[in-house]
């Protein structure tokens, strides 16, 4: 159970990196 939940937990950590790097590049161009 633990390490299922631990593989979740990275797997949607890598999704939400890729999600927020997209949205850290805009929000890096627009600022800058």
């Amino acid at each position: 159970m633990a390490n299922s939940g631990k593989k979740t937990r990275g797997r949607q950590k890598i999704e939400i990196k890729m999600i927020e790097n997209e949205d850290d590049r805009l929000i890096t161009f627009s600022k800058r």
